[in-house]
């Protein structure tokens, strides 16, 4: 009979956690000022290389930048739901 496996508690999940946004979360200028804020912001690709419709609206409201609305970009429910948050 195989043993089951045993169930991470809460805090070894948020251990997990932590440890896989560490390294990129390290990049980002949480502190830094406006201007660093959006350079990070205008050069922000994932780490495919890629970068999402909704990806500037987020990042403006995670680093509490203002967020200018320019064309609508896209349809996708997503961007259009982070182009309502702003």
């Amino acid at each position: 009979m195989e043993t089951p496996a045993r169930i991470p508690t809460i805090e070894e999940w948020i251990a997990h956690l932590d440890g896989l946004v560490a390294g990129p979360m390290s990049m980002v200028p949480l502190n830094g000022t406006d201007d660093e804020k959006l350079v990070y912001i205008e050069r922000f690709v994932d780490e495919f290389g890629d970068r999402r419709a909704t990806d500037r609206a987020l990042l403006c409201r995670v680093l509490g930048v203002e967020y200018e609305r320019g064309e609508l970009g896209s349809r996708d429910l997503d961007f259009v739901l982070w182009e309502a948050v702003h």
